[in-house]
């Protein structure tokens, strides 16, 4: 089983994606388990981000939440590990555009030009370390992430921007955190969806997820907390 479903209504579900599958296949798979004709996949995840999704059953609260995510009212935090000792906390915008020479499926543009003008998407990313953890000779972060828009590979451009990448990024990474992800067999990136909250029908609803096994694996390996 690739989801667990956390939360269920007459209108939506909140399902808790597993790593290694994608977000449609994920919409796919609750056509055919609960026997429905189709649901709506209202946003997304990477393949190897695993964690909470929000899956409409019907067309109104596909549209009126989508609505939410465009008009920037829903809430959502991922726990990342991080690479060396980030700022305690901190925000930052970016601009994210694709990269026309495929290096990378994505990158941050810093400067506006009238060639890549139509391209560039904001962003705005905000984040506040949890713990701080040393294993051998080096450190780590333990970060929670809030965005404010929803860009491809957000977070993960974000903390390469930074000089702290996701551990175990396999497309944004530097060489010497690619060797540590593989010393310490983490095997996908360290990211997981683990709070998302909104407001729907004069409701408050916010849902939370703890790391997946997987993780929570390498958290053990490279702690306790030192800060």
């Amino acid at each position: 089983m690739k989801y667990s479903i956390k939360f269920e209504n007459e209108d939506f579900y909140i399902v808790n994606k597993h790593s290694n599958i994608e977000s449609f296949e994920i919409a796919d798979k609750i056509n055919k388990d609960k026997n429905i004709k189709r649901n709506g996949l209202i946003h997304r995840l990477d393949k190897d981000t695993s964690g909470l999704m929000i899956i409409a059953k019907n067309d109104s609260t596909l549209n009126i939440i989508q609505r939410l995510f465009k008009d920037r009212k829903v809430n959502k935090s991922y726990l990342g590990l991080v690479w060396n000792k980030l700022e305690n906390s901190g925000q930052i915008e970016l601009n994210i555009s694709r990269d026309p020479k495929r290096k990378k499926p994505m990158k941050i543009t810093p400067f506006l030009t009238q060639l890549n003008r139509g391209n560039l998407r904001f962003s705005k990313t905000s984040w506040q370390v949890k713990h701080y953890y040393q294993h051998k000779n080096n450190f780590f972060s333990l970060v929670v992430f809030t965005i404010f828009s929803g860009r491809t590979h957000q977070i993960r451009l974000t903390a390469n921007y930074l000089h702290h990448p996701i551990m175990g990024d396999r497309i944004y990474f530097f060489k010497n955190t690619k060797k540590i992800s593989d010393d310490l067999k983490l095997e996908r990136q360290f990211l997981h969806s683990y709070n998302i909250g909104f407001k729907y029908k004069n409701k408050l609803f916010n849902f939370q997820s703890g790391l997946p096994t997987d993780l929570k694996i390498i958290i053990d390996k490279i702690g306790p907390a030192i800060e």
